[in-house]
């Protein structure tokens, strides 16, 4: 197998043609693959459509396909053999391995009773036969006839220490076992897979080949074996081959890709697989023999095999996501670390008394400090929640309520999310002073504005870090020092901003932090609250229970969410940087290829204080929600997805200064880490066409451009 890396040439003489669009490249740099020349963002694999335009990387290609590892050996790869039912193990798909064979999972099974093992559970081999521990204890049971009372006492201790059929055989003759118990040395069972490479297939045939002869072999096996069996226990001068005892120990990752996995995940992968793989990775990747490849007209997409995809250009395939703002697709990686806890690792994080607790507790405190390490806090300061909206309620009602005896005034601003404000709502029917600070016409409110606004009787300071329907970012740090220096504590919802901006909570001087796990593509259900314990920050609890979270949120910690939500930070800190570069491009793509095309578009917020995932514009002389209908292909929203369901303009549009009609033209494109280039495209153009064509409908638009002045006409009302 030869490799065949991407390379960066310089466009000497000539200008080349893109082998994946057909276009010329007219780019001071071009990539060269497989003696062609390419866009980099032609160079896709032909199944996935994940991008390998990455310097340096390397390819698969199979006939007239160009893949990525992944497909190459989700498609073509294997495993190896089956060690109990000689069958071939597809790549990628999750097997047992135990004493250097592989198994199905639905193969792996005590030989006795057919009870399939779990990871967790122990069994035994015995005559060559792999028993599962309740029969083997039924063999010693059978033994224990023949013994007397003291051999029988020394067998129990050392049950899974001697094998069994041996012993039965000499404690019927009146032998007892040796005193001396050799140690028992458990060899892990695990998920495993691996890349067969040709070389080792005839190993493995040979290997599947005399597995079944061993598992057939009975308790006589030969007779030389048994005659040096009893001549060792005779002798006594050496130790009876002690019975192994294996456990079966956690995976460290699920593999996507299995048959059963790709069925019913086969939508979600066709979304999200640009995670995986060569996808921003940068990783070598071995290269099949190349050959030529057939190209469909000037699109940069090869052929698929159609066994194992969805057509594209089915008209019930799914519309293109842009709402990463509303939420998230669940990153496959987040996906792998959660299955071994929606399965067999089912523990109750706080059991205390069996293995099966412990391990959902270790699980449960590594993925605190994992979410603690994305913020720079400490993982005692991470208390698990439903969510932000949960975290938001505690920090502003508890803080609240906590210190009511001695404050009474809460400040926060007029483009909070829903839940502060009605929060803070909640507090003036208790008698509490809320001060709503308003906004300049870019979104950020005036920091000297604030202070002026501290009292000494101020409990708390909520501002959120970005804003969900705009992008703004507040300035946090300036605000978390004049909370500081006044001892105020601040509290800012983070749900937009963590695991997509830098977030540090000592250096943002923050004492509440509230995070979301399907922000950052986790699971939906699971957020946090950061709450800073030096100097400590009191809340009260709004449910009672079991006490669980520091007594801040009562009720069982849901292991698999919390896991997932830990794995979602850890990614996000390992590809922010890469993750915000992206988003960057794309938002400058699709910013400039509509505003360059059509007239009258305005962009909400500040571009120079915001995230560059959210971009809000308002077409004028367009009805947003009928834009939102032409775009029927493209998921969008018109705003928060907590209020969209309202005909009511954007009450944060509306604080910001914007004019109603404005307001109600407005489309929030949410971009994130699994949009491509070929989405922005796709939407820009669909969003030029029907902005066009809606305002050659519209009397206003025709108004405008014979020139009358829309504000100057005083309309009649009826």
């Amino acid at each position: 197998m030869t490799m065949k890396p991407v390379t960066e040439t310089e466009r000497n003489t000539s200008p080349q043609d893109c082998a994946g669009c057909g276009k010329r490249i007219n780019d001071r740099f071009l990539l060269k693959a497989l003696e062609m020349y390419w866009h980099e963002d032609c160079l896709k694999c032909g199944c996935c459509d994940c991008r390998l335009g990455e310097v340096g990387s390397t390819l698969f290609t199979k006939g007239n396909l160009i893949l990525c590892r992944r497909d190459y050996l989700r498609l073509f790869g294997t495993t190896g053999y089956c060690s109990a039912c000689s069958k071939v193990i597809p790549a990628f798909e999750m097997v047992m391995r135990a004493r250097n064979n592989v198994y199905h999972l639905e193969c792996f099974a005590c030989q006795q009773c057919n009870h399939r093992f779990c990871v967790g559970d122990k069994f035994y081999l015995c005559d060559n036969k792999i028993l599962c521990e309740y029969d083997y204890e039924e063999r010693l049971v059978f033994a224990s006839m023949a013994c007397t009372p003291s051999s029988l006492a020394q067998l129990k201790r050392q049950i899974g220490g001697l094998d069994g059929p041996t012993v039965i055989e000499d404690v019927r003759k009146g032998q007892t076992p040796p005193t001396a118990t050799p140690s028992l040395h458990p060899t892990p069972l695990h998920h495993h897979h691996h890349t067969t490479t040709p070389s080792q297939q005839p190993q493995q045939q040979q290997q599947q080949q005399t597995t079944p002869q061993l598992l057939q072999q009975g308790p006589g096996q030969t007779g030389t074996q048994t005659q040096q069996q009893q001549h060792q226990t005779q002798q006594g001068s050496q130790q009876r081959p002690m019975l192994p005892v294996f456990t079966c120990s956690s995976p460290r990752h699920l593999n996507k890709g299995t048959p059963g996995h790709l069925t019913t995940m086969l939508g979600h992968f066709r979304r999200v697989t640009r995670a995986c793989g060569a996808f921003r990775s940068k990783i070598n990747v071995a290269v099949a023999p190349a050959t030529s490849l057939r190209f469909l007209g000037t699109s940069s997409r090869f052929q698929t095999p159609n066994a194992t995809d969805v057509s594209e250009d089915s008209p019930e395939r799914w519309p293109l996501y842009l709402d990463a703002q509303a939420t998230t697709p669940l990153d496959p990686r987040v996906l792998d670390a959660m299955l071994p806890y929606l399965t067999h690792q089912y523990g109750n994080p706080h059991s205390r008394t069996h293995s099966y607790g412990w391990e959902s507790e270790r699980a449960v405190e590594t993925a605190r400090q994992q979410v603690a390490d994305l913020i720079g806090a400490d993982k005692k300061e991470i208390i698990f929640t439903s969510g932000a909206t949960e975290s938001n309620n505690i920090s502003v009602k508890g803080v609240a309520r906590f210190y009511k005896s001695k404050k009474r005034h809460v400040i926060t601003t007029q483009t909070e999310h829903k839940c502060v404000l009605d929060s803070c709502r909640a507090l003036e029917n208790e008698g509490w002073e809320v001060t709503y600070l308003p906004v300049q016409k870019s979104g950020r409110i005036s920091v000297e504005e604030l202070e002026k606004s501290l009292r000494p009787d101020t409990a708390l300071v909520s501002v959120m870090t970005v804003n969900n329907e705009i992008g703004v970012i507040q300035p946090i740090k300036e605000i978390g020092a004049i909370c500081r220096a006044h001892k105020v504590f601040f509290h800012t919802d983070a749900a937009q901003a963590v695991g997509k901006i830098p977030v540090n909570v000592h250096d943002l001087n923050v004492d509440l932090m509230s995070i979301s796990g399907h922000k950052i593509y986790g699971p939906k259900g699971i957020g946090c609250l950061y709450v800073r314990r030096r100097p400590r920050v009191r809340v009260e609890a709004l449910m009672s229970g079991g006490g669980q979270e520091r007594g801040m949120r009562s009720g069982t910690v849901p292991t698999p969410l919390v896991v997932g939500l830990g794995a979602a930070c850890n990614i996000a800190q390992q590809e922010m940087e890469y993750d915000h570069a992206w988003v960057s491009k794309l938002s400058n793509m699709l910013v400039d290829s509509i505003t360059s095309r059509t007239s009258h578009i305005i962009r909400n917020g500040d571009p120079e204080h915001s995230y560059p995932g959210c971009v809000n514009l308002s077409f004028a002389y367009v009805e947003g929600e009928s834009l939102l209908m032409a775009l029927k292909d493209v998921a969008l929203s018109s705003g928060s997805a907590c209020t969209s369901a309202s005909l009511e303009p954007s009450y944060v549009l509306r604080a910001i200064g914007a004019e109603e009609d404005l307001a109600h033209s407005s489309i929030r494109f949410g971009l994130g880490r699994f949009t491509t280039v070929d989405e922005v495209k796709y939407t820009a153009d669909k969003c030029v066409q029907h902005v066009n064509r809606l305002r050659e409908m519209s009397p206003l638009w025709e108004m405008v451009q014979e020139g009358i002045d829309l504000k100057s006409i005083q309309w009649s009302q009826h």
